[in-house]
């Protein structure tokens, strides 16, 4: 990437949250030792009255930042179209084990489990959102939750919340380029430490390896583009989904400017026409649920 398409990356998209009419409540802990990052946001339109469907989103800004709140013009965006919307923020790798940003991942998911009504959420019409390396540790949590041998050899405990769809941006499934590049030696050291093949969690890193002892996804709804650097992940994905009959609708935006519609473009820069369309398109893919 370029230094114009890196800072035009993370600047916060010209949409506010007031644009939407939507209320947000900041910085909740879902940790009793709690950090500034440790924390979600929730997203909810004005005045609403009956309990909202509600959305889950996890952005991990690819191991190397801390969520700060690139993708609160996104969850604003979700907000408005009727869903209570629940923003995860995590530390970066420099921080954590990648068993720790999964385990932070489950975590979040028990407390929003736990207090959802709190915030007039219904847990019975719950879904998820993921994009770039947080689909990866998300996918992979629900995976761990979802396998009785997996849950014995990772020690996670178990949360009651289950999401009748999701929906990915530019998913990152597979760690393998951390693993094997170079460029990501510090990132990789962190996540799996000194010895990757000695890491009884590295398996983890690979969705497919984790999904064999799992039960079936829900539904899936997927964008990606020809301009995204990491198309490969997404294009390999819906095989894997297609292979294991999973539904899925996957949106593969073939035309546009290397600029505009790159790496989870929908997320980073809900204000684009194509993001609004991808956008209305996947609330509308979850309302079909409900």
């Amino acid at each position: 990437m370029d230094n114009l398409l890196l800072n035009r990356l993370y600047l916060h998209s010209d949409i506010k949250e007031h644009v939407f009419g939507v209320q947000i409540k900041k910085d909740i802990p879902y940790l009793e030792a709690g950090t500034s990052v440790r924390t979600f946001d929730v997203f909810s339109p004005d005045n609403a009255k009956d309990p909202l469907p509600m959305i889950v989103n996890i952005h991990c800004e690819g191991f190397v930042r801390e969520n700060i709140g690139y993708d609160d013009n996104f969850c604003a965006y979700l907000a408005s179209k009727g869903f209570c919307v629940f923003s995860v923020k995590l530390t970066a790798a420099s921080f954590n084990s990648y068993r720790s940003l999964v385990e932070d991942v489950t975590d979040a998911f028990i407390k929003i489990g736990q207090t959802a009504s709190l915030y007039n959420a219904d847990t019975e019409n719950a879904f998820l959102c993921a994009d770039s390396v947080g689909a990866n540790l998300a996918l992979v949590s629900l995976c761990i939750n979802q396998s009785l041998l997996l849950k014995s050899i990772y020690k996670f405990e178990n949360y009651s919340l289950s999401f009748k769809a999701i929906g990915l941006s530019s998913p990152v499934t597979e760690l393998s380029f951390i693993k094997n590049n170079p460029l990501y030696s510090g990132i990789k050291k962190a996540l799996f430490g000194d010895s990757i093949k000695e890491n009884p969690y590295s398996v983890c890193s690979s969705l497919k390896e984790v999904y064999e002892n799992a039960a079936k996804l829900p539904p899936v709804y997927m964008v990606s583009s020809v301009d995204d650097p990491m198309n490969s992940q997404s294009l390999s994905f819906s095989s894997f989904l297609r292979k294991r009959n999973i539904r899925f609708k996957f949106r593969y935006c073939e035309k546009g400017e290397y600029h505009k519609l790159s790496h989870a473009f929908n997320v980073l820069f809900p204000e684009y026409p194509e993001s609004v369309n991808i956008n209305t398109e996947m609330t509308e893919f979850f309302k079909s649920f409900i």
